[in-house]
């Protein structure tokens, strides 16, 4: 009697990795920090659209930063808000999203020396941000910067 044949594998796809909570307040800080970094890259590139073509550049970053902003929003989503003290901000004072980045970002150059090197380089050398300048750097469209001003 011949052995009797080992099964064929069949090839599986992974589902993706459910996302981890967060349970470290200085990670959080971190990735909010790293948002914000993300969209002063796309400021920047924003800018130079008229002089150069930065077209795959600027939808390279469109693409990290989005991918960024689902990965914070899927695992707070998974964390409990009590441990983080961002959230217990937001949800104290009703901050919007738009306004808890606000805050953040007028705090990044405090936080994180790249981000006020970045910040320095597009704000005419001044490494504080005015409301003006965080306003452009955040919105994503004319309704988000008239929101911030208001």
């Amino acid at each position: 009697m011949a052995p009797a044949a080992a099964p064929i594998a069949l090839a599986t796809v992974d589902e993706p990795a459910a996302p981890a909570p967060i349970f470290a307040p200085a990670e959080h800080l971190d990735l909010h920090v790293r948002r914000f970094r993300g969209r002063l890259a796309r400021h920047r590139l924003l800018r130079a659209a008229g002089t150069a073509d930065v077209s795959g550049e600027l939808a390279s970053v469109e693409h990290r930063l989005a991918r960024l902003e689902a990965e914070l929003a899927a695992r707070l989503a998974v964390s409990d808000p009590e441990l983080l003290p961002i959230e217990q901000l937001q949800r104290r004072f009703g901050l919007t999203d738009l306004g808890l980045q606000l805050l953040i970002a007028a705090a990044a150059p405090g936080l994180d020396l790249t981000a006020a090197r970045e910040i320095t380089a597009l704000n005419a050398d001044r490494t504080q941000c005015e409301v003006g300048f965080l306003c452009e750097v955040l919105a994503d469209n004319a309704l988000e910067h008239d929101t911030l001003l208001d």
